[in-house]
């Protein structure tokens, strides 16, 4: 086993969930913004 090729794939799927995540707020703020201006109470 070698270490080497068994780190760039943990390596890639943090930086997906990472990047997955950052979009997934984005969009999650993004929306609650946009409510917020139309459901203005």
């Amino acid at each position: 086993m070698i270490p080497k090729s068994h780190k760039l794939p943990r390596i890639l799927s943090c930086l997906l969930v990472t990047v997955f995540t950052s979009f997934f707020n984005y969009i999650f703020i993004k929306c609650l913004f946009i409510c917020e201006k139309y459901f203005v109470i």
